[in-house]
């Protein structure tokens, strides 16, 4: 990957960080990590968790919260979403004393191999340049045995679909509208975007981690739909 090409994408996260954590910053994304946090198969309290791409926060905060006992570091390319990272750590989760967040490219990880048992992404694959590079290394830093757990925006989901079937959201609207038209916006945008950028497949997803030395690989939508599970294990 060579500066030039890399020079756009992270520009471009750091000038939308604030706009990001806007969209980002609220319960429906937090409980999305939650359910995410929920694929985990170790029961362990001592684990060490890699949240790749961490963005503002959210996924590091709400994992962290749900396992007290684990090491979570949270990572982001982007300058500006770690500053953003620190600053809600600092301001909303000062009880938090077991999550901390480092600037890093998830293409090449400060770290050595084998130190986590466990590594998450939410929404964030698809936007990376070279996404076998990232689950390369996702895979060398793991410990055998280790899980790799990812939400990704779903090639197959229909976002006007889930919107029409979702007939509950007029009633949030109407009761909440500040925060419900937050949580509609962040969705639309977050697939308009995704459309643009690329959206993963179950098919391709799978590809990507046998690529990447994966083994016992597994999807399924989550989301209504609009999101994929993609789940793997260091061999």
């Amino acid at each position: 990957m060579n500066n030039r090409f890399r020079w756009g994408p992270v520009t471009l996260y750091n000038l939308g960080a604030s706009l990001y954590d806007l969209l980002t910053t609220q319960e429906y994304w937090s409980e999305s990590v939650r359910r995410l946090a929920g694929q985990f198969q170790s029961g362990r309290p001592d684990l060490k968790i890699l949240d790749l791409g961490c963005g503002a926060g959210v996924s590091a905060f709400a994992v962290a919260e749900r396992f007290a006992g684990a090491e979570v570091v949270g990572i982001d390319i982007a300058e500006k979403m770690i500053e953003k990272a620190r600053f809600h750590h600092r301001s909303d989760f000062p009880h938090l004393r077991n999550v901390r967040f480092e600037q890093a490219d998830a293409a090449s990880l400060p770290f050595g191999a084998q130190t986590f048992d466990i590594a998450i992404g939410h929404s964030f694959l698809y936007l990376v340049p070279q996404p076998e590079r990232v689950l390369r290394e996702a895979n060398r830093v793991l410990k055998r045995g280790g899980q790799l757990v990812l939400m990704e925006p779903h090639a197959d989901g229909s976002l006007w679909r889930t919107i029409f079937r979702r007939t509950d959201y007029v009633g949030k609207l109407l009761a909440k509208p500040g925060p419900t038209f937050r949580f509609i916006l962040s969705i639309v945008a977050w697939r308009l975007f995704s459309s643009f950028q690329g959206q993963i497949s179950s098919r391709y997803a799978r590809q990507l981690f046998e690529g990447a030395g994966f083994g016992r690989i597994s999807t399924r939508p989550t989301l209504d739909h609009l999101g994929l599970y993609c789940i793997g294990f260091a061999v």
